[in-house]
């Protein structure tokens, strides 16, 4: 198995797409803020891809990337959307996804970084 192979390649394609955003945002109309979750139930590349369609086809939202492999979703959407956790985990809920350890920013907030789905919102003891 070579070197380039899973986690790689999803780190590589995530950093892309994280690169893309931010030459993306700029031509944009007003601020934007940055959206970071972990998707629960995902089962394949082409559920994430699905996934990220669903949640791109509503206002406000600029860009979205849902992570088979990480299972991190990652959206830009205008700073003036009303989304939330509970709105995100609505849309998301036809495809029994479900979101934990959701995360709001500025989008010039800082680099972009993984939130590990093994440790991320759960407690304690679950660890």
């Amino acid at each position: 198995m070579s070197w380039f192979s899973g986690k790689y390649a999803a780190c590589l394609l995530l950093t892309i797409t994280v690169t893309l955003f931010h030459h993306v945002a700029p031509a944009q109309d007003g601020p934007l803020d940055r959206v970071q979750a972990v998707v629960d139930g995902l089962r394949s590349p082409e559920q994430a891809y699905d996934a990220s369609q669903t949640v791109l086809a509503h206002p406000g939202v600029v860009a979205c990337r849902v992570d088979h492999n990480t299972r991190n979703l990652m959206l830009q959407v205008d700073h003036g959307c009303a989304l939330n956790a509970d709105i995100l985990d609505q849309w998301l809920t036809g495809s029994d996804l479900h979101i934990r350890c959701y995360q709001r920013v500025p989008n010039a907030s800082g680099p972009f970084h993984h939130l590990d789905p093994r440790h991320c919102g759960l407690d304690p003891e679950d660890k």
